[in-house]
């Protein structure tokens, strides 16, 4: 039996469940952003399994993510890095959406700066442990003490112990990576 549910005011999932238990998915699922398919891939008895594709607002996928054997397959190379399965950054394991649209939906324009007419940004660094766990968090860079401050209050929320990360690998060694998520503030 398929199933469709909104998740939020931005995302609608799409999934099949067990004709024998409808709360427990298990076939193919995807997750939509708007309309267009940011995570897709299969659960067997509510676990994922297989391979996953996690695509970015492009539509370009951004991670292929092995969850039966646990690795990435595939990571979409930035600022003209090549990754091999011995080095890599961290990345989420997830749509890149998930994150930015998290802490963006959380982070109010602050009225400190109701008179500033050129908005700001934010770039917020996630420290990632060797096993895969948000550890802590900083603002790398704003362009004002209260750009930082709103982003910084809606990073606390971030659901810790529900992400999962890949972990950075150096070497063939999983090693502490750091993951950055950039806020834009338009006063419009």
């Amino acid at each position: 039996m398929t199933k469709e549910a909104t998740v939020d005011n931005y995302f609608t999932a799409k999934y099949e469940v067990l004709a024998s238990d409808s709360s427990t998915k298990d076939g193919k699922y995807t997750l939509y952003y708007r309309d267009a398919p940011i995570e897709s891939g299969e659960y067997k008895m509510g676990k994922k399994s297989g391979i996953w594709e996690y695509r970015n607002l492009r539509k370009m996928t951004e991670l292929k993510y092995d969850h039966t054997a646990r690795r990435p397959t595939y990571m979409l190379p930035h600022e003209g890095h090549k990754y091999n399965t011995r080095n890599y950054p961290c990345t989420f394991i997830g749509s890149p959406l998930i994150p930015f649209f998290f802490i963006h939906t959380r982070a109010y324009y602050p009225k400190a700066e109701a008179d500033n007419p050129d908005g700001g940004n934010v770039i917020l660094r996630l420290m990632i442990s060797p096993q895969g766990k948000l550890t802590s968090f900083m603002i790398k860079q704003a362009t004002s003490e209260n750009f930082a401050e709103v982003v910084r209050k809606a990073a606390i929320a971030i659901p810790k112990d529900k992400w999962r990360w890949v972990p950075a690998m150096k070497d063939g060694k999983r090693v502490e990576g750091t993951y950055d998520i950039t806020i834009l503030f338009d006063n419009e």
